[in-house]
């Protein structure tokens, strides 16, 4: 099932007419008649808006749509640390993300990520567990429509080493280095080059528009784990 069959079956579900949803997410009522169709399909924000209106994950409404979901596009997205909170600044208005503090405890703290229009899209969080002499970080992510993401220093070889878990997203290169690359699924999704001044900073290439929000939070907690990682050296100077 294509996608404008999709948007038809949930909206005939909810027993709206095709007037009733276009009002609803601001189109013409020959714009849904075209999706629902074939002839056309809806814009990227337009089909996360369906998403959220029908309750169901980007996965489901897109399953089968394949010239959708492996769509290249080279997305440039700047991650970095303001002053009291890190943000990613890219190309448009609506590229832009914000993880912002919440709770600072000895233990724990926790984060709100926040897209361009300042909603909520997901949680991180960083837990603290010491082994001995060692701290033993432990990252979580959850951002909606996605399965969680974890970052776990790994218990047995304690120095730089992470292991992740979460959306089967595995990483090509040096993960504390100066570049690396994101798989998801086997499939390269994104390039990543780190500049690690003063400040540490992430240019991010995001070559699937859809994951877009998925790829900046994870990118976000991957900042705290270069942050936790530059303390820990600081310390041993």
């Amino acid at each position: 099932m294509n996608i404008g069959k999709k948007i038809k079956e949930e909206r005939q579900k909810k027993g709206w007419t095709q007037e009733h949803f276009a009002d609803l997410i601001n189109v013409s009522r020959s714009t849904v008649s075209s999706w629902e169709v074939g002839r056309n399909i809806p814009d990227i924000e337009t089909i996360l808006l369906i998403s959220d209106l029908y309750g169901i994950s980007l996965d489901k409404l897109l399953r089968e749509e394949k010239n959708i979901l492996k769509k290249t596009i080279g997305r440039k997205v700047t991650v970095r640390k303001a002053a009291n909170h890190f943000e990613a600044i890219g190309e448009t208005e609506n590229s832009r993300y914000y993880m912002k503090e919440t709770t600072s405890l000895p233990t724990q703290r926790k984060y709100v990520i926040e897209d361009a229009h300042h909603q909520k899209i997901g949680l991180a969080k960083r837990k603290r567990y010491n082994f001995g002499m060692y701290d033993l970080p432990r990252l979580f992510l959850k951002i909606d429509n996605w399965n969680e993401i974890s970052i776990i220093k790994d218990m047995i070889q304690f120095r730089r080493v992470y292991n992740i878990k979460g959306e089967e997203i595995t990483i090509e290169g040096d993960f504390l280095g100066n570049q690396f690359t994101i798989l998801r699924k086997g499939e390269k999704i994104s390039d990543v080059s780190v500049s690690q001044e003063e400040d540490i900073s992430f240019d991010v290439t995001i070559l699937d528009e859809l994951l877009e929000p998925l790829m900046i939070s994870f990118i976000f907690l991957v900042a705290l784990v270069y942050e936790e990682e530059k303390n820990v050296i600081q310390l041993k100077k």
